[in-house]
């Protein structure tokens, strides 16, 4: 399906549903900074959790048998994770679930170079229960730090309890030639929310989100606003932002290690990606629905895209048919059916091939040549129409 607003809009889907709700505060989306190029939320646990719980699939894991198979493929991961929390006086139950928002979002530092940083966050809204899991926090960093694996530094940020986490023994083991870890780990707590991060300033910035502060965040972008006009109403989604995205695939290519990685040769990318037509993209969103009113689980997609170009305009060909061929019978537990322009591949492959280095392209346009005589012709009588069953 296209829609055209202010953009291209590829969006796919099982299913129209109601509009989403206004999500809750404290959602990494709100919190997590504007410059983000990956997060995955769940703005609503106990919903999912409830979600979850009337699926068939939830009734077919307390089926006996389902559940002694599944013990024993997870016994020993398990015991492990028991005996691990026995050493510091904890039990499974000990750790409460969260009682609202999760979610995880990746960026890279602004101004580090080589290698470059990347930094992550994850919150976790906790309620009621938050001292109940501050305290296993507690348990676990006085083990660890006891056992010389980190140094602890308590400080209080904007009326949050901080602990700030330095890693003795793993911080080789994160270090890349390109890309690495940052050093340190940060923990805060205000209001049941907490916070883990590996960037300081950014902590700061989402805890006076938190209080209302207008900071831009991951939600300001336009392409995500849109993005969740057709992934609406799930219980968990994926957001991908292309422009940070391509700036830090582009970074770590024109820095120092990423140069010598590639031999010398200061590789830029972004004339493949204008060959393939990727570059006017501005987001992908995946999202998950469970308990959908027709199915167990619902999953809807959408892409953002200022154009329909390249190897996206392969895939804007209109199904001459919606009937499944007769291969698919009636059995089938999933069909899948698309449009692509078979006939333009080897157009895209020559177009990529020219936006190469020089070095690179002799070699490529020997494997095109033998592409065109042995595939041109097959690929000429294909499609548009493609089934999946």
């Amino acid at each position: 399906m296209i829609q055209h607003a202010r953009s291209y809009v590829l969006a796919t889907g099982v299913a129209l549903a109601a509009p989403m709700a206004v999500a809750q505060a404290d959602t990494i989306a709100e919190l997590a900074p504007r410059d983000s190029i990956a997060m995955i939320s769940v703005d609503d646990y106990p919903a999912l959790r409830a979600a979850f719980d009337e699926t068939g699939f939830a009734d077919l894991l307390k089926d006996p048998a389902i559940k002694a198979w599944i013990s024993e493929l997870a016994d020993d991961p398990k015991e492990a994770v028991e005996d691990a929390l026995a050493d510091i006086g904890l039990e499974l139950r000990d750790i409460p679930e969260p009682q609202g928002a999760i979610g995880g979002a990746i960026w890279l530092d602004p101004v580090a170079a080589s290698p470059l940083i990347a930094h992550v966050m994850v919150t976790a809204d906790f309620g009621d229960d938050a001292d109940r899991f501050d305290d296993v926090i507690a348990a676990i960093l006085e083990d660890a730090e006891d056992n010389d694996e980190i140094h602890v530094l308590v400080d209080e940020i904007e009326g949050a309890d901080v602990r700030e986490i330095e890693f003795l023994d793993l911080r080789d083991e994160f270090e890349q030639e390109v890309l690495s870890m940052a050093e340190s780990l940060f923990i805060a707590q205000r209001d049941g929310m907490f916070y883990f991060t590996t960037d300081e300033q950014q902590l700061v910035s989402a805890l006076r989100r938190a209080e209302g502060e207008a900071i831009d965040a991951a939600q300001d972008r336009d392409e995500f606003v849109e993005s969740l006009e057709f992934i609406e109403s799930t219980h968990i989604y994926l957001t991908v932002f292309a422009e940070p995205l391509f700036d830090a695939i582009s970074r770590a290519m024109q820095s120092d290690d990423g140069v010598d990685a590639a031999g010398g040769v200061a590789f830029d990318f972004i004339p493949i990606l204008d060959a393939l037509g990727l570059s006017s993209i501005r987001a992908l969103a995946y999202g998950m629905e469970l308990d959908a009113p027709n199915a167990m689980a619902e999953f809807r997609a959408s892409l953002i895209t200022h154009h329909l170009e390249g190897l996206l305009a392969l895939f804007d060909q209109p199904l001459q048919t919606f009937e499944p061929p007769a291969f698919v019978t009636a059995d089938a537990t999933e069909v899948r059916m698309l449009g692509f322009d078979y006939s333009g591949v080897v157009a895209l492959v020559n177009e990529v091939i020219g936006a190469l280095p020089q070095e690179a392209q002799f070699q490529a346009q020997a494997m095109a040549g033998f592409l065109t005589a042995a595939a041109g012709p097959i690929l000429q009588t294909l499609g548009p129409d493609t089934t999946y069953a």
